[in-house]
């Protein structure tokens, strides 16, 4: 906290004019005010604020906008008539994109390749479609192109695999990528999906690049992308305007969309654009888990062959986005004669049906003369694209490979039913981002 007597003055400057901005914030009686702002002035110093009371200044914020480094300076004038005496260390360089954050008694300078723990700064995504073309363009934070008063900063890793000092890269021009009409990027007609957007960076200049999935891709290696054209139509290449080799890159964010009646025609306008930041989820990580533990016994005697449900073995879910995926993992604890097969349903339809799984050795530790009862452990995984965002509803059925009767959890009763003990079956869905 810095303390301003009245007629006190705040003052400041840098080494080039209005390019540093400064903000500063302060508690005026008992509420906390923004009680300057404005831009350094290359006349060091220059009066920033002056009090008309005593004052309690608890931020100052100041902020690089330039396109080269510049240095600044902070001062406390008493009175506005004695010598200014600095609160910072004298001629403090801020780096592009950088700013510098003093509460009077703390200073910390934010690097914009690792404010935040992400290395992207200052940007933004747009994305558009125009004659069936897709075109995705690298904004400044004020959504526009970036320039020197707004600039863009990407961290790469070096493209020396053995040299772990990043890159910074400053982006300050209009970029952007185009998806040409024919190209699918492996979509297909009206399908809901997910397009990641990439920067690449080919020695210091920052390019765009596509793709369709972003697991493939980690951006602790190098990538080598295909030249982005009509005949795009793989999932598992990543897309620049020119091909590139052996080039580090950043994953910048995303955008949903769907594509139109023929695939390859880009007529629909995203529907989200999302930029890469802190907790924000790409291809593979998990959103969600559901999980249901079925304990009581259940009978089905469905017949040879036909699957009935297994009342209480079911997960619903309410899903994020339609362009996600499901995991489904299943196990069922089954007594019966003969093999048992197992079902996946999704709401009213079948979606999967699981190899039976049967074997003729009794568990349990039992010495009855029942040989041929078992009691199984039965799994089951399935992914499911549900193309919703609303409740899904996952249920598991199951059939018995001969017309006998299943009992989930514990043996068909039988004269050694006391000898095994009963168990539990289980059901696990994970919504996961595609």
């Amino acid at each position: 906290m810095i303390c301003l007597n009245s007629t006190d003055t705040l003052e400041g400057g840098a080494s080039v004019n209005a390019v540093v901005d400064y903000t500063v914030h302060g508690l005026v009686g008992t509420a906390f005010t923004q009680i300057a702002q404005g831009q350094l002035s290359n006349t060091d110093p220059s009066v920033l604020y002056t009090a008309a009371a005593a004052i309690s200044i608890v931020s100052i914020i100041l902020v690089n906008t330039h396109s080269a480094a510049v240095t600044v300076n902070l001062y406390l004038d008493p009175a506005n008539a004695g010598t200014p005496r600095r609160m910072i260390p004298k001629n403090l360089s801020l780096g592009i994109g950088y700013s510098a954050h003093f509460d009077g008694q703390r200073l910390t300078i934010i690097d914009p390749g690792a404010a935040g723990g992400e290395a992207n700064n200052y940007l933004s995504i747009a994305a558009s479609v125009s004659s069936k073309i897709l075109t995705v363009a690298l904004k400044g934070e004020d959504g526009n192109d970036p320039s020197a008063t707004f600039p863009v900063t990407i961290a790469f890793r070096d493209e020396t695999l053995t040299t772990g000092t990043p890159n910074v890269r400053t982006v300050t021009g209009a970029t952007s990528v185009a998806l040409a009409s024919g190209g699918t990027l492996g979509f297909t007609a009206a399908l809901a999906g997910r397009i990641y957007v990439w920067g690449i960076d080919n020695a210091g200049t920052v390019e765009l690049a596509l793709s369709r999935t972003a697991d493939i891709f980690p951006e602790s290696n190098l990538v080598t992308t295909v030249a982005i054209g009509s005949g795009s139509d793989l999932e598992t290449a990543m897309y620049s305007t020119t091909q590139r080799t052996s080039l580090a890159c950043r994953c910048l964010g995303y955008i949903e969309i769907t594509t139109g009646a023929v695939a390859g025609e880009w007529d629909n306008a995203p529907t989200k654009i999302q930029v890469m930041g802190p907790g924000v989820k790409r291809t593979g990580d998990v959103i969600q888990v559901v999980s249901t533990t079925l304990t009581t016994v259940v009978t089905l005697a469905p017949g040879a062959m036909t699957f009935g449900d297994v009342t209480g073995l079911l997960a619903t879910i309410v899903m994020t986005s339609n362009c996600n995926k499901v995991a489904i993992l299943a196990s069922v604890l089954a007594g019966c004669n003969n093999p048992v097969y197992l079902a996946i349903k999704r709401d009213a339809t079948l979606i999967a049906v699981g190899t039976g799984v049967g074997s003729r050795t009794p568990v349990g530790g039992s010495t009855g003369t029942s040989s041929t009862t078992t009691l199984q452990s039965v799994p089951m995984t399935h992914l499911d694209s549900p193309a919703t965002a609303g409740s899904v509803v996952y249920q598991v059925q199951a059939a018995p490979g001969a017309n006998n009767t299943i009992s989930i959890n514990r043996l068909v009763a039988d004269s050694n039913t006391a000898d095994y003990p009963s168990g539990a079956s289980n059901i696990m869905v994970m919504e996961v981002m595609a």
